[in-house]
């Protein structure tokens, strides 16, 4: 049976595997990273009997990867039309508007779909904020979203950086134990 004390190590070990993509070959250490997070989502999940946790984070993990997708899909398309071009002869003014459309469009397309995943993200952290009392799950669903959605301007990556370092501190802070409520006392507010 999975402990807290299991979803705080695979987590935040995960997290910081995921911060590494950054490295050579990074891509395969970050998805190594992003099982780690989502085994300990899942555990997080049913030890609180909250389902709706694990169900917004795995909505959230095929949204980012459905945007992933069609950006390489209309990059790849954008590209091969360049080869197209330049083996035809064509224009090269015409080709590059129509490279750059594409690749402005791809990326649009990502960014959409990247900050809808973030608000399931949210939703999730938000989640977890509330059964383990951890404002901090709280703080970096917020900065994901915000992120995401300033990727448009590429600002967002710095913000997205921040979150998941936010993200490692929060997972390392998860108790051995689920907090007991204290009669007549309310549980601490959760930032919005």
């Amino acid at each position: 049976m999975a402990t807290l004390r299991d979803a705080r190590l695979y987590g935040g070990i995960g997290s910081i595997l995921m911060l590494l993509f950054i490295a050579p070959y990074g891509y395969i250490i970050a998805l190594i990273g992003l099982v780690l997070v989502t085994i300990a989502i899942y555990t997080i999940s049913n030890i609180t009997a909250t389902p709706s946790i694990f169900r917004n984070y795995l909505i959230s993990i095929i949204l980012s990867m459905a945007g992933v997708a069609a950006f390489a899909a209309v990059g790849a398309t954008a590209i091969l039309e360049v080869v197209k071009v330049v083996l035809e002869g064509g224009d090269p003014t015409a080709l590059i508007e129509a490279f750059v459309e594409r690749i402005i469009a791809s990326w649009l397309i990502f960014v959409a779909l990247a900050t809808v995943a973030a608000v399931f993200l949210r939703k999730s952290y938000r989640s977890i904020s509330k059964a383990l009392s951890i404002g901090m799950f709280s703080t970096a669903g917020l900065l994901y979203l915000i992120g995401a959605a300033a990727l448009v301007v590429l600002v967002g990556a710095f913000i997205l950086i921040v979150a998941l370092i936010l993200q490692i501190i929060a997972f390392f802070s998860i108790p051995e134990e689920l907090p007991k409520p204290v009669a007549g006392i309310p549980p601490p507010p959760i930032p919005p």
